[in-house]
């Protein structure tokens, strides 16, 4: 697949469940104040968006003030925006149950 590349968009601004993203042709248009939130990270393609959203989630509630719901919303509204564009592995990642309970150090030597 072509990678679907990011522009930041001035004039758009996110609302709560709703990052406000807007696929055109090769490229998404994404509202500046959600990329801010990923500073840290240089992102170039919605592969990258999407799989940073989903592992720091904390870090965009927070720097967009929205809750759990809210933000699980505009993920999966964004999803279903970028379904056959890319890669489903990306999109719908398998995740390793956690295990439940402490370890105990006596059963692995």
């Amino acid at each position: 697949m072509q990678p679907i590349t990011l522009v930041a968009v001035q004039k758009s601004v996110p609302a709560p469940g709703d990052f406000g993203a807007v696929v055109k042709g090769t490229t998404l248009e994404v509202p500046q104040d959600v990329l801010d939130c990923v500073t840290h990270r240089k992102i170039n393609t919605a592969s990258e968006l999407v799989d940073t959203i989903q592992a720091a989630g904390p870090s965009f509630r927070r720097g967009l003030n929205w809750n759990v719901p809210e933000l699980e919303k505009a993920l999966e509204k964004l999803t279903q925006q970028l379904t056959g564009l890319v890669d489903d592995v990306v999109l719908n990642p398998q995740r390793a149950p956690r295990p439940l309970g402490a370890w105990n150090p006596k059963n692995n030597p």
